[in-house]
Parts: C-alpha cells; structure tokens; sequence
C-alpha cells in the first residue's frame, strides 16, 4: 500500500473507513514511520491505532420535530447535516423572519465549546461576506447557535466546468474578502473549504463554520488535511497565512478541475519533501496562476502578507491611465499610474451616463495618490512600499467596479429603460456612500502615521461591497430615501460617519 492519500485520511478523521479499508490503514502505519506519525498527528489517538481499538463512536445525530421550540425559535425542516451537527430552518416570531439554527451532535463539552468559539468568532466579525450569528440558546444542556439562513449552494458548485472563469474568481473573491474580514478581526478560520462558503440566492458569498476558528498560535492540527498547509503537518501554529494556502488550494481546484499538487500532498508532507505545484491549465490568465503559486508556497513566510494583498494581486487588469493635465505641461505621476476610472464598458459620449467616472475622479485621483504615496514614503516604515502598492491596487480596483456599478444603475434607467427613477435613486444613494467611504479613508491614508499604514490593507478590504447597491430587494427595505433639505442633511452625516469608521 502507498502512503496516504488525503482522502483516505480524511474517511478516517469522520470514522467512516470500512473495516476491510481500516485494516489496510494499520497495515501500513505499521511499517511507514512517516504516515504513523501523520497519523497520530491527525487524530490524536496512535495508542488505538497500535492496538487496533476503533474510535470513539460519534453521538447519534440530534432530529429535532417541525414546530420543536428552541427559546423563542420555532424548528420548520432539517436542511443539512454533517460530522458534528445539523442545520435546520426556523422562525423567529419577535422579529417575523425565518434563521438556521446549528445543533451539534449531544453530549460533550468539546461541542459546547465549539459552539461558544463560533459564536464569539462570528459576533467579533460583521461583514458581507461571513455569515452573521444573532443569538445562542440552550438545548437540553447543550447550545444552539442562531444565524442568518443562507438560501443556495456553496462553493463545491463553482467551478469551470460549469461556470465562466470570471464567475470563478468573483465568488472567490468575495470568500477571500470574508477570510481577509475574519484576519483584520484577529481571527484565524483553520478550516476554508469550499464546503465551507456558501453562495446565497443573492450570489453573496458568505464564509461559514468557525468552529476551528482561533487567535493564532494553537498548535492543535485541526481542519481538512486536503486543505492544510504543510506547516501545520509539522507542528508550527495557525496563523493567517495557513487560511491564505487554504484559500489557493480550493481557488486551484475550482479552476483546474483538480488538486494543485504533482504527487500526493500528504506524502510529500510526510516524506519532509517540498511541495510542488502543478502548473496548471493555460487558459487560467498567468497572473491568476502566479498568485496561487505564491499563495502555495510551502514557506509560509513566502506567501502574501495578508489575504488582502492577495486579492488585489487577483484584480484584473486595468487599462493604462490617461494622461493627466499638471501645472507645465502634460505629464503623468509615476504612483498614480495604475489608476483607472475609464472601464471596457464605459458610456459612449454622447451617453446621458457619460459622467460616472468623473464623479469617483473627485475622491480618487493621481493628485492624491501622490499625496498618499508621498506620506507612506515619508513614514521610513520598511512595509512602506508594500503597503503603497496594495493601497493603490485596492483603490484603483474599487474605482472600476464603482464606476461600472454607477454607469449599470444609470444606463438601466436612462439607456435600457428596464429600472425605475426611484431603484435610480437608490442605488445612487448607496454609491454615493460608498464613495463617501472611500473619501474618508483615502482623507486618512493622506495624514497617515506608521500605525494607519501597518493597517492599510486590512482598512482597503474592509470598505463596503457594492454588490449591496444592485440589490433591489434590500434597496426597497421600508424606509425611504430622504429628499430635499433632508438629503442634504443625512449627506453631511454620512460623510461623518465614513470619517469616523475610517479612524476606526
């Protein structure tokens, strides 16, 4: 028997190996050192590997009846279960709405425990793309956790082989941004799968199942084996570049159809080799596989420095910048070069939705990236310059999708007429707050000291997705927009509060 494939590792995590199957396993621990090792790493128990004795049986799975209550909660269906629990829907009569509620399996503290780490991990985490717990309650002793319901599929469904390239990379994307949402709170997930980002009815992703989420620097091995990185196999502690391997190992898979590794990933761990990464299908864009390269690095010091350095590294390209008009004569800023606000679908001239881009021009332009390069420069901080690039990819890349959403919302009124004056309006609204974020933040980033320019990334990351503002459904919440005087007003408190969220 060869060494251990990830698959047959995990079968023996959940304890679903046939006897015939399990057999052949302690067979071979038997004889190779390494997988021995790997082994009893993995599961903690080498005692009853060496004797023979079966794990612990699981707890039977909890079923809980339609119209159960659980607090004030009332159970409707079971739609899902796995290793450790099950998932139901139910309603919640105080705020007329339907949830999921997490049960896990009954009995043991450890699963108390898993629950309470969830809980306290998601309520340090408020983001678009990770899934929001509301409240947690008791069960017969044991803990149920009360969250948003997420409505679809999750990440397994993404792939090539049935999806564009671009549909690929943007639901990607947006579960990289809940990880990187996850990382900026101090939290380290431990266990990103594609099992474990669940893509709404509303194409949201959002990031699920901390249970294994930590602070960084426990040395348990915990997680999916096919999805670790070869630090951890070796004892070094979770950190945030763990999740980023993670990240690339699914991203790789979804692309290419399969693994990232030329051999067998736990072998070449066991065996103390390095890992080698397949060169993958040509179509991917170069740049796409140079970041998964470097996101698969076995040195996690190799890697990016954070989550959101590599999605910038993963936006598309942008067009060369224009030339700008500067005091002498034309000429171009060396550090504002990549920006752009002209996209492939911008509007024609003679287009009503002609100014979109100009509008997002008046908060991000190569005047103040200048001014923002300038001060990072001046700082002497050595991240500087690392910091900088990520600063302007991140920027620049929102101006696009900004510019587009805008131009989206105007023309599907003004062009297409397929969108009333009121969606207009709103989605208009959410733009403008959007871009009032980003005048904030770049306001900041302009005065910024060595510790504002440590955190820029995680600042970048952290501004709203714009995929609220096509939202309609959300748009039409029942609180309608302000106008007049009014607007005026909750305009000037909006940039108050973007002000205000940037210092934070």
């Amino acid at each position: 028997m060869s060494c251990l494939g990830e698959n047959t590792v995990t079968d023996l995590l959940d304890a679903v190996l046939s006897p015939e199957q399990r057999a052949g396993v302690e067979a071979h621990t038997s004889t190779c050192d390494h997988c021995r090792r790997l082994v009893s790493e993995l599961l903690r128990r080498s005692a009853e590997l060496a004797t023979g004795t079966p794990p612990p049986v699981a707890a039977p799975a909890r079923t809980l009846e339609p119209g159960t209550s659980i607090g004030r909660y009332v159970v409707r269906e079971q739609i899902g279960t796995g290793a450790t629990g099950a998932v139901f829907t139910a309603f919640d009569p105080e705020l007329d709405r339907v949830i999921a509620l997490k049960v896990l399996h009954p009995g043991t503290g450890a699963q108390r425990e898993r629950i309470l780490r969830e809980a306290r991990a998601l309520a340090k985490v408020s983001h678009p793309n990770v899934v929001a717990a509301y409240d947690i309650v008791e069960l017969e002793g044991d803990l149920v956790l009360a969250m948003e319901l997420v409505e679809g599929t999750d990440l397994r469904s993404v792939t090539t082989a049935g999806r564009s390239m671009r549909d690929v990379l943007d639901a990607y994307v947006q579960a990289g941004r809940g990880l990187a949402a996850a990382h900026a709170g101090g939290l380290v997930h431990r266990d990103f799968k594609p099992a474990n980002a669940l893509i709404g009815s509303d194409g949201r992703v959002r990031l699920v199942d901390f249970g294994l989420a930590a602070r960084g620097g426990g040395t348990e091995l915990v997680g999916t084996p096919a999805y670790l990185a070869p630090e951890l196999f070796e004892g070094a502690a979770a950190e945030q570049a763990s999740d980023q391997f993670a990240f690339c190992v699914a991203l790789f898979e979804a692309l290419h159809g399969d693994r990232p590794f030329v051999a067998n990933f736990v072998d070449e761990v066991a065996r103390g080799s390095s890992v080698s990464v397949a060169p993958g299908r040509p179509q991917v864009p170069a740049r796409v596989r140079d970041v998964l390269a470097r996101g698969l690095r076995a040195d996690p010091r190799e890697r990016f420095p954070s989550m959101a350095a590599l999605l910038a590294a993963l936006a598309p390209p942008r067009r060369p910048a224009r030339t700008w008009l500067a005091v002498g004569g034309v000429a171009t800023l060396a550090g504002a070069a990549a920006i752009v606000l002209a996209l492939s679908r911008a509007p024609s001239p003679e287009s009503p939705c002609r100014d979109s881009a100009a509008a997002f021009a008046s908060v991000w332009n190569p005047a103040r990236a200048a001014q923002i390069h300038a001060r990072f420069t001046a700082s002497g901080a050595p991240f500087a310059e690392t910091a900088w690039a990520a600063v302007d990819r991140g920027l620049s890349a929102f101006a696009n999708r900004w510019t587009s959403a805008q131009t989206d919302a105007c023309e599907a009124t003004r062009v297409r007429g397929v969108q009333s004056d009121q969606i207009l309006t709103l989605r208009a609204a959410c733009l403008n707050r959007a871009r009032a974020e980003v005048d904030a933040l770049a306001t900041l980033l302009g005065e910024a000291d060595r510790s504002t320019i440590e955190h820029a990334v995680s600042a970048i990351d952290a501004l709203p997705s714009l995929d609220e503002c096509s939202n309609v459904t959300a748009l039409l919440a029942p609180v309608p927009p302000p106008s007049g005087r009014d607007a005026a007003a909750v305009a000037q408190i909006d940039a108050l509060l973007a002000r205000g969220r940037a210092l934070s």
